[in-house]
């Protein structure tokens, strides 16, 4: 309910709306950290939240003025609710994992993005091959069964011999 009242409080279209009281409770799962996250599809936007925001002083500044701000860059750069990026939790699997020890220094959601953008790519199966997830099939050859001959037709049919 928390994500669904400031979607709603942030695309309202109100410039000077309050901020709703359960946005502002302890308990909200709507922080700092988090609103960062949110609009990492749009990259002027991004760009300047990683220059400005993205250290150890986000934790600093309170709730209500973080909400605020990005509700002014809402309306700023004409976000819509398309802009949004709703980033799932961390889903652990090969290509995830592999990402991860390649590139150690990108947070989480940063790798579930790319993560996403390859396998939405064009380039998606060449990108698989070069990690080592997909080996390509190799068909096996199917060996022809040999009959079972005497030692006596082996012997006419591939050796020319005079009988004396």
């Amino acid at each position: 309910m928390p994500w669904k009242t400031m979607n709603n409080w942030m695309f309202d279209g109100q410039r000077n709306s309050p901020v709703p009281d359960i946005l502002l409770q302890p308990k909200c799962p709507v922080t700092n950290y988090s609103l960062l996250v949110m609009f990492m599809k749009h990259g002027e936007l991004t760009h300047y939240l990683n220059k400005y925001m993205n250290n150890v002083g986000i934790f600093s500044i309170p709730l209500e003025d973080m909400l605020l701000f990005i509700k002014k860059c809402v309306f700023r750069y004409r976000l819509t609710k398309a802009h949004m990026n709703y980033a799932r939790r961390k889903v652990s699997d090969k290509l995830y994992d592999i990402l991860r020890e390649k590139y150690p220094t990108l947070k989480p959601t940063d790798l579930n993005l790319l993560r996403d953008m390859i396998n939405e790519s064009p380039e998606r199966s060449d990108i698989y091959h070069a990690l080592g997830l997909e080996i390509p099939k190799i068909k096996k050859s199917k060996k022809k069964k040999i009959k079972k001959i005497s030692q006596t037709v082996y012997i006419n049919n591939n050796f020319n011999y005079v009988e004396v």
